[in-house]
């Protein structure tokens, strides 16, 4: 049985899963496509040069669920950035649209399981 440690004495609220390429996640922040991190249902966490920006972003999540494309569009808003690194909550998402990142996130977590003991 695998476990998910979910760190909510850290206020986080889902798990966060570590975007490997295979996963097939892009993401676009005021029109620049940037390597995301980690990734939650909640939040994502990327990399940026340059300063935290306080204001809202627009973002664009792309992504497959299932073999069917799928594109989000919402706000980001930073709430912190360390070592180049901006850690961001998801604004102006519709539940619909938090329930397929939270089912791609699933998917991406299956892959990963089936990467670790060597199945396709």
């Amino acid at each position: 049985m695998i476990e998910f440690q979910y760190e909510y004495e850290s206020g986080r609220r889902a798990y966060r899963h570590d975007v490997v390429e295979d996963d097939g996640f892009r993401l676009t922040v005021a029109g620049h496509v940037c390597e995301a991190v980690n990734l939650s249902e909640n939040g994502v966490a990327y990399r940026a040069t340059g300063p935290m920006v306080e204001d809202l972003q627009p973002a664009e999540l792309e992504f497959s669920l299932d073999g069917v494309p799928i594109s989000v569009c919402c706000n980001l808003q930073c709430v912190r950035a360390d070592g180049g690194i901006h850690c961001c909550t998801f604004t102006a998402m519709s539940d619909r649209q938090h329930l397929m990142l939270s089912r791609f996130i699933m998917q991406c977590q299956k892959a990963y399981i089936r990467r670790e003991r060597g199945v396709r």
